[in-house]
């Protein structure tokens, strides 16, 4: 079954002709070393800490992505590899 069947009642809109969509950026003030210092002194962060930092920035925004989908009722499906088939079958 396709994802438009099983969800055209909260679909506002469609791109066609992708199978993902990769949103990208920098932080300018963090993609050197002067401004992850800069950030890392203006907020007392110290380096020996800063893997717990990023970890738990990470497990905040999964957390908060996963709500959203749970919310309107979009599946989670995790992949082990890029190899797998990413249709959802219902």
């Amino acid at each position: 079954m396709k994802l438009l069947e099983i969800y055209h009642d909260k679909v506002i809109g469609v791109i066609k002709g992708l199978d993902r969509i990769h949103f990208r950026g920098t932080l300018r003030g963090l993609s050197d070393s002067i401004g992850i210092n800069m950030f890392m002194s203006a907020t007392g962060l110290l380096l020996k800490d800063f893997k717990d930092f990023a970890e738990a920035k990470t497990r905040a925004l999964r957390a908060s992505c996963e709500c959203s989908a749970d919310e309107l009722g979009i599946p989670k499906i995790y992949l082990n590899s890029s190899n797998i088939n990413k249709e959802y079958d219902g």
